[in-house]
C-alpha cells in the first residue's frame, strides 16, 4: 500500500526551524500519514502559506524527485513573476501615494505644532516676566542684606581675632622672651665663669 509519513522527529533531525516544527506539531502532532496522493496534495495546498515547501523540497526530496519538483515549480514561478510584476508596481504606486499623503499631513501637523508651541512660549515669557522681575528685586534686596550682615560679621571676627592674637602674643612671647633671656643668662654665665 502506498503512503507518505512526515514526522516531527524527521523535521527536527533536518534542522527545520522551531516555528515550522511548532506549526507542524499543532496541526498534526508527532506525525501524519497520508494513504492517498490526492489527500496529501490537498493537505499541502491547504497549508501552503503555513509551511515553507521550498525548504521541504530541498531537505526531504531526493535528486530525481527534486528534479521533477523543479520542472513543475519553474513554470509556476515564471507565472508568479508575470502576475507579481504589475501587482508589485501597483503596490509601489499605492505606497508612494500613501507616503506622500502622510508627508503632507505630517508637515501640516508639524506647522500647527510649531505655531502652538511659539504661542505657548510667548505666553510663558509674558507670564514669567513679572515674576522674574519680582525675583530679581527680592534677590537684590537679600543680597544687600547678606553683604551688610557678612561685612558686620567679618569686622566683628577681625576685632575678636585681633584681641585674641594680642593676648596670645603677650602670653607666649613674654614667656618665650623670659625663657630666651634665662637661657642666655645661664649660658653666658657659664661661659664667663667656667667651673
Amino acid at each position: 500500500m502506498k503512503q507518505v509519513t512526515i514526522a516531527l522527529a524527521q523535521l527536527t533531525a533536518l534542522n527545520a526551524c522551531k516555528t515550522q516544527r511548532d506549526k507542524f506539531q499543532a496541526l498534526f502532532g508527532e506525525s501524519i500519514t497520508f494513504r492517498s496522493k490526492k489527500k496529501f496534495i490537498a493537505a499541502c495546498v491547504e497549508h501552503a502559506s503555513a509551511f515553507s515547501f521550498a525548504w521541504a523540497a530541498t531537505n526531504l526530496l531526493k535528486a530525481p524527485a527534486y528534479a521533477e519538483y523543479e520542472r513543475v515549480r519553474a513554470p509556476a514561478f515564471a507565472k508568479y513573476q508575470r502576475v507579481a510584476a504589475p501587482a508589485h508596481a501597483e503596490y509601489e504606486r499605492a505606497k508612494a501615494t500613501a507616503f506622500a499623503k502622510y508627508q503632507r499631513a505630517k508637515a501640516i501637523a508639524f506647522a500647527k505644532y510649531q505655531r502652538a508651541k511659539a504661542i505657548a512660549w510667548d505666553e510663558h515669557q509674558r507670564a514669567r516676566a513679572p515674576a522674574h522681575a519680582e525675583y530679581e528685586r527680592a534677590e537684590a534686596s537679600a543680597r544687600v542684606d547678606h553683604c551688610r550682615a557678612a561685612t558686620t560679621a567679618w569686622d566683628e571676627r577681625c576685632r575678636a581675632t585681633a584681641i585674641a592674637f594680642a593676648e596670645f602674643y603677650r602670653v607666649t612671647t613674654t614667656e618665650y622672651e623670659r625663657a630666651v633671656a634665662s637661657a642666655f643668662a645661664e649660658a653666658y654665665w657659664n661661659q664667663e665663669n667656667p667651673s
